[in-house]
């Protein structure tokens, strides 16, 4: 979503997540089961590749907005 908190982060479309907080990135289903454990407010630290370069940022979690 434009503004939220991936945006503000700077991950891009494309990008492939490796570490969240020292959890492994495996597959989309590792993510969702680490997200869970993060507290909206709460920073994690990310480790990225983009077009082949490797990549460090933080991110704020927020809460999931709910769906209308």
């Amino acid at each position: 979503y434009e503004y939220g908190p991936a945006y503000k982060a700077g991950i891009k479309a494309g990008d492939i997540l490796l570490v969240a907080n020292d959890i492994v990135i495996k597959d989309v289903h590792t993510i969702l089961r680490a997200t869970e454990k993060f507290m909206p407010g709460s920073m994690v630290k990310l480790i990225g590749q983009r077009k082949g370069q490797v990549f460090t940022t933080e991110l704020v979690v927020q809460q999931r907005p709910i769906p209308n």
